[in-house]
């Protein structure tokens, strides 16, 4: 998180465009802020505890239960509009990540309480966050500032979570500092994941930002799936036939979502150039009605435009007012313009 912040802030000092116009007020910090962060600490820690206990491939599967509270938070907040198509999608999915979890033969139930506990956290998570990103009077519609204003929070809570789990003594007392060159081989771990993690918290930001919180919840179950294959790899975790069953459910569901979205945005993109053309013809019909208009002003002193045009031509080099302040529209209501007409209509006779 101190990273997190470190970039974010020298971010928005090298580019002055990026800082906000508004600030969050006190008590914006205090009731909306401030639940993000603790929702996003809540999330880490409880994730990062539950790999003491359990397989890193059965939290990755437990993991992508997320999606459904995503799903159930973006109703209460009215972030999504509820729909059958939508339910049945994330049930789906959720069948799936059930059955990938189902056949788990080292089963620990602390763990299993600890990675559904983060999974729930994650989901009030993103969808406070994609609230932060919609309130333009907080001054937080630019990821950059919504990390700024974030990550010192964050940074505090998770102090206090490890020092209650792990203690502040014992980190420093372990292997990572044992020597100074072990100290500064940890940190330079630690600066590494964190520019890592601040470029997808970033790209998140974004999506969530064009898209939507779910949108980002369904393109994150194949990051769970790439980690899912990656631990059998590295970690020698086995993986049975009822889990690769779900992990094909769990896909099928993404696909169908997928689809769902693209037919949303079609439609909407059909409907807004449907809107284009309807304003264009509107456009030129009106543009049709003051040439008419027109028309009728040559026709009140028997004029045709030519001959129009060369009285205009002929006034306007002794009348330069022509030229600004309404032209020869303004013109022709004056006394002036009449006498001249007439008298040209006599010599044309």
């Amino acid at each position: 998180m101190i990273v997190q912040f470190a970039f974010s802030g020298t971010s928005l000092l090298v580019v002055p465009k990026l800082r906000p116009t508004k600030r969050p007020t006190v008590s914006d910090y205090i009731y909306k802020v401030f639940p993000c962060a603790l929702a996003t600490s809540l999330d880490i820690g409880l994730s990062n505890l539950s790999l003491k206990t359990i397989t890193l491939s059965f939290y990755t599967m437990c993991k992508s239960s997320t999606l459904a509270f995503v799903l159930i938070f973006a109703f209460i907040f009215k972030l999504e509009k509820p729909s059958w198509k939508l339910i049945l999608i994330i049930v789906i999915i959720t069948a799936g990540v059930v059955l990938m979890v189902s056949d788990e033969t080292d089963f620990n139930l602390v763990g299993f309480i600890q990675v559904m506990a983060a999974s729930a956290f994650g989901g009030l998570r993103w969808s406070l966050t994609e609230v932060l990103l919609r309130k333009e009077s907080m001054g937080l519609t630019n990821p950059f500032a919504s990390i700024f204003f974030l990550a010192p929070s964050q940074a505090i809570i998770l102090l206090i979570i490890s020092a209650g789990v792990e203690g502040y003594i014992t980190i420093f007392s372990s292997a990572f500092f044992k020597t100074f060159g072990e100290g500064l081989h940890t940190i330079g771990i630690i600066l590494a994941g964190g520019s890592l993690a601040f470029c997808m918290i970033m790209s998140e930001f974004f999506l969530i930002k064009r898209t939507s919180v779910v949108t980002l919840s369904v393109c994150g179950i194949f990051k769970e799936v790439a980690t899912i294959f990656i631990s059998s790899l590295v970690f020698g975790d086995i993986l049975t036939i009822i889990n690769i069953i779900g992990l094909c459910i769990t896909l099928f569901g993404i696909g169908l979502y997928n689809w769902l979205k693209f037919k949303l945005i079609t439609a909407k993109a059909r409907k807004d150039t449907t809107a284009i053309d309807v304003g264009q013809e509107e456009n030129h019909r009106l543009h049709n009605v003051q040439d008419e208009d027109d028309e009728d002003d040559y026709d009140e002193f028997g004029l045709d435009r030519s001959a129009s045009h060369h009285l205009y031509s002929t006034v306007a080099e002794s009348t330069p007012i022509l030229l600004v302040d309404g032209g020869i529209q303004s013109y022709r209501d004056s006394d002036d313009f009449h006498r001249r007409s007439q008298d040209n209509r006599y010599e044309m006779r």
